[in-house]
């Protein structure tokens, strides 16, 4: 392209300059995929479907919302395979035997791992901002909001479009009490998340933020 195109040789070099401008981001994203791996190997994922099991959801419902979900830990987790690596097995499991069909889980599995890339304060974003001076993060995850509510919206539609059977919640007996229970069980989880926040924040005066997340995260 640069050759042939621009007629500018040199454009190659500007471009290799720029990366190794930003040698950070490299590490950033290494974190990123620890935090992943980690993630993997605790029950986190299989305790929070524990929690929405027993509300008996229509299949296409449960989809979004665990695509919802996932979402939030995409943008926390800075890249799309971080998610799927962690939870993708996970959720096509828990899927299929919600009833969804293979189709539809295979679609939120990919979905899961690419819905909250758009969101704070995912490293994507960090790494097209610096590449690119003419925008900032902060324009980026303004549009990025809409892009992410414009998504959800279809993606909701054509899961209502595509069902095969009616759209009604089925609680099992004592849904409310089962899921309480399995929501406790996460409980550990969300005190040791906010004693580390609260350590950075306190401690070292470190916010969670799209630059500290890598370093928090793990």
């Amino acid at each position: 392209y640069f050759f042939g195109i621009e007629h500018h040789p040199a454009g190659i070099a500007i471009y290799l300059q720029k990366l190794t401008e930003y040698a950070s981001l490299y590490i950033q994203v290494g974190l990123y995929l620890w935090t992943g791996m980690l993630l993997r190997d605790t029950r986190l994922g299989r305790l929070s479907f524990d929690v929405l099991r027993p509300l008996g959801l229509p299949a296409g419902l449960f989809a979004f919302i665990v695509v919802l979900l996932a979402a939030v830990l995409t943008a926390y987790s800075g890249a799309s395979g971080i998610i799927v690596l962690a939870l993708g097995a996970t959720i096509y499991t828990e899927l299929r035997r919600a009833g969804a069909s293979d189709a539809l889980a295979r679609a939120s599995t990919a979905m899961s791992g690419s819905f909250g890339v758009v969101l704070p304060p995912c490293l994507l974003v960090v790494i097209v901002a610096s590449l690119n001076l003419e925008v900032t993060t902060d324009e980026l995850y303004h549009w990025g909001w809409r892009v992410f509510g414009l998504t959800a919206v279809i993606f909701l539609i054509i899961s209502w479009l595509a069902r095969t059977e009616p759209w009604r919640v089925s609680p099992q007996a004592g849904a409310g009490g089962r899921s309480l229970t399995a929501l406790r069980a996460l409980v550990p989880y969300v005190v040791v998340g906010a004693v580390v926040l609260l350590l950075f924040r306190f401690v070292l005066n470190v916010g969670l933020d799209e630059q500290t997340a890598p370093y928090i995260l793990p």
